[in-house]
């Protein structure tokens, strides 16, 4: 997936958070829940897609034949950011609840 795609796709998940968000204190939390599950589960499906094929970016992984340091840091940091992520969305979700 390119870079500008990736960034469309957070830029989406991050609106529709921070709606949910505004929505449920300002007017129907019942309106902002159904608005706040698609980004959860985008989110949601991002972290733990990553978590299931760790392993393939460890040395030596399928994802990582040359058994390259560089390659597991870049995925353990990605795994990290859509941790944050995950929970960023799940506080602005269910935080106006």
């Amino acid at each position: 997936m390119s870079k500008r795609v990736q960034l469309i796709v957070l830029g989406i998940v991050l609106a529709l958070s921070m709606a949910s968000f505004a929505i449920a204190r300002l007017y129907s939390p019942s309106l902002a829940f159904k608005i706040g599950v698609a980004p959860v589960v985008f989110a949601g499906l991002a972290l733990f897609g990553h978590l299931i094929t760790l392993d393939d970016d460890a040395r030596g992984g399928f994802s990582n034949p040359q058994s390259s340091s560089g390659i597991w840091r870049s995925s353990l940091l990605a795994l990290t950011l859509k941790a944050g992520l995950f929970g960023l969305v799940c506080f602005l979700v269910f935080s106006g609840l």
